[in-house]
């Protein structure tokens, strides 16, 4: 979530990318940087909104492109863009079906990482809107899926972010119960 800092590395590494077109790097910068844009979107200016989502509507231009090309590598990835951007624009519905729909592309294309952080956005956003138990869902299967990619610390991470998702229920011991 070091969004601010993701922000100032696609800077730096943009110029580059011409030179690495055939590189599956290039579509996986699109992918984030698209992401880190939409994440860091509700605290910038107006005017820098604007800047912000014309390059998510370049980035979504080209992911568009090679999901039509390839959709089991770039169509959960695309429709992951799409639920983010239409989180910040207010469009409940839209966010609701592509978050979904990019967890569901996700898991059938074997894309775990992916899935798992699909379904992060979508518990938060659920979180958002005030949908607890709904978000507890999600971000649930974030938490397995992150594990079952082997990313521990993001595993803690979300353990730590949401203590009353994650949270152990204390069981009884037949001495406490009356």
């Amino acid at each position: 979530e070091a969004y601010s800092e993701a922000q100032e590395y696609a800077i730096e590494a943009e110029p580059y990318l011409e030179g690495m077109i055939s590189f599956t790097y290039v579509a996986i910068f699109h992918f984030y940087d698209a992401l880190t844009q939409l994440a860091l979107y509700d605290n910038l200016s107006k005017i820098k909104q604007k800047q912000a989502m014309k390059k998510v509507k370049a980035h979504q231009k080209k992911m568009k492109k090679w999901a039509t090309h390839a959709p089991m590598n770039h169509q959960h990835r695309y429709a992951l863009v799409e639920a983010e951007r239409a989180r910040v624009l207010g469009k409940d519905a839209e966010a609701r079906e592509y978050y979904d729909q990019a967890i569901d592309l996700a898991r059938k294309n074997e894309y775990i990482n992916d899935g798992a952080l699909a379904n992060e956005l979508a518990g938060r956003f659920y979180l958002a809107k005030g949908r607890d138990q709904i978000a507890q869902l999600y971000l649930r299967q974030a938490h397995l899926s992150y594990g079952e990619w082997g990313a521990l610390a993001k595993v803690k991470q979300l353990e730590t972010d949401y203590p009353h998702v994650f949270a152990q229920p204390k069981r009884q011991t037949p001495s406490t119960v009356r």
